[in-house]
């Protein structure tokens, strides 16, 4: 029984590992979908943000060119301003459709100064509005766009996207200081002398430049690094940084057309504005990378848990299979293959279930020997278990196979059989009683003669349970022992 109890705490062990298993691999199929879901929130983040940062671009060049204007009316700055009113116009369209298709990042102030973009516009082509007004609402509104730009790194949840997030929201910061700068130098040249307030606004938009794009080149690849270093030292860069000692160190007087200057400062915002196409891209593909990895780690997760299910199952099946085998062992005699006591502890409860659920009866023969125990002194045990082999080969082709044929020990047998007439009982064991006394023909031609005394007892007619059914039926072979040889009794 204790055999029987391990056993089956093996099983339950083994099921409850595998549902284990299977309960992982949901919990990293659920954590997968969060995840891979996430990450295709931030790629419609990054590319909402793409949406943001075009308008930026263009209401920086619109800035420029109304503050040009407002600093020296001119048809060539009205119609410079007028082209990126037109092109502002369409970036924000494209931008309302994406906002209605995410509203994960809040657009409510920028939305005020769209709806207050068009009196703007009235006034700087009226001439209505100050240099340094116009340039305060165009920033204002810029600022309230990289505020929105600003919290895509908040809804970012892994280091490698929160890294090149900011370094990517820090650069559009530092592009709209060189934004500013273009507006207010526009004005500035265009007027040909400085405004104090403007001059200090200037002086501080070179060193927060500086600063931003630092903190955002440090955050970045090796790859655009490169890139902007390489723009850094290029022919633009260095005539917009001349020409920015230039008005750092007049007052008026600077001899520098306001629109050839627009035009060369625009080069380079258009310059720094690839950098800022190629960090989203740089953000896309890190995320379209850790969704890659997340793929190869979830199948292999994935492959691991399924072969560690196949495992244990097989395991379980060898586990089965061999305890099959043993438990076919330990059930059974090995001599004679029959049937052995052990089994009959564990078939006794279930013979007596069905017989009990079907309202039947059941017969026991016990059987034993008669001078076999002369065989067994006289040519030894080899020749007696050949013996008991033939007789149980012999009673084996009497029975039908649902029948329990069973070998207690030495020469004493049992055989349960669902109940037959009691004619047909008798019959039985008088073929039994016929066939055992045969003759059993050994090797060296010796003849060798065994006979059956036989004791039958009917379950429920005679015993309550299997226990007392084998003590009636044993009582009954010994009363045939008694009257003689090969003889069959009934229990009365």
């Amino acid at each position: 029984m204790k055999t029987k109890y391990r056993n089956r705490l093996i099983e339950i062990s083994a099921f409850i590992l595998i549902v284990v298993v299977f309960i992982q691999i949901i919990i990293i199929s659920i954590d997968l979908y969060n995840k891979n879901y996430n990450l295709n929130q931030m790629k419609k983040t990054n590319n909402f943000s793409n949406a943001i940062s075009e308008v930026l671009h263009r209401t920086q060049q619109e800035r420029g060119a109304g503050a040009g204007y407002l600093g020296k009316p001119s048809k060539e700055f009205k119609k410079l301003y007028l082209k990126k009113i037109e092109l502002t116009d369409k970036a924000i369209h494209r931008f309302m459709i994406a906002s209605r298709n995410y509203s994960k990042i809040p657009i409510q102030n920028v939305k005020i100064y769209i709806n207050n973009l068009e009196r703007m516009r009235k006034e700087v082509l009226n001439n209505e509005i100050s240099l340094e007004k116009e340039i305060n609402f165009y920033s204002k509104m810029n600022k309230s766009l990289l505020d929105s730009m600003g919290k895509v790194v908040l809804l970012a949840n892994n280091a490698q996207i929160v890294r090149s997030f900011s370094s990517y929201v820090n650069f559009e910061r530092a592009k709209e200081r060189v934004g500013i700068e273009r507006a207010v130098l526009s004005g500035t040249f265009s007027e040909d002398k400085w405004n104090k307030p403007l001059y200090v606004l200037y002086v501080n938009l070179l060193s927060e430049q500086k600063l931003l794009f630092k903190l955002s080149i440090e955050l970045t690849n090796k790859e655009i690094k490169n890139k902007f270093d390489g723009l850094k030292n290029s022919k633009i860069f260095k005539e917009v940084k001349k020409i920015e000692q230039i008005a750092l160190n007049k007052d008026k007087n600077f001899r520098i057309n306001a629109l050839n200057f627009y035009n060369l400062i625009t080069t380079k915002i258009n310059m720094l504005n690839q950098v800022v196409l190629e960090m989203s891209e740089l953000n896309n593909k890190i995320i379209e990378n850790l969704q890659h990895s997340l793929w190869i780690k979830f199948l292999f997760q994935l492959i691991i848990g399924i072969l560690l299910v196949v495992f244990l199952f097989y395991t379980l099946f060898l586990f089965h299979k061999e305890q099959k085998k043993l438990f076919s062992k330990s059930i059974k005699d090995k001599l004679t293959n029959l049937y052995n006591r052990e089994f009959l502890t564990e078939i006794s409860p279930i013979i007596k279930a069905r017989i009990d659920r079907t309202k039947s009866k059941l017969a026991l023969f016990f059987m034993d020997l008669d001078g076999f125990k002369y065989i067994n002194d006289t040519y030894g045990h080899e020749v007696g278990d050949i013996v008991l082999v033939e007789v149980s080969n012999r009673v084996k082709k009497i029975f039908r196979e649902n029948d329990i044929i069973m070998r207690l020990g030495g020469d004493e047998f049992l055989i349960f059989v669902e109940y037959v007439k009691y004619d047909n009982l008798k019959i039985i064991a008088n073929k039994i009683i016929k066939e055992i006394s045969k003759p059993i023909i050994l090797d060296n031609n010796i003849r060798v003669k065994v006979d059956v005394s036989i004791g039958i007892a009917i379950y429920p007619d005679n015993a309550d349970s299997i226990e007392e059914l084998i003590k009636k039926a044993d009582e009954a072979m010994y009363f045939s022992k008694r009257s003689g040889k090969g003889i069959v009794t009934f229990y009365d």
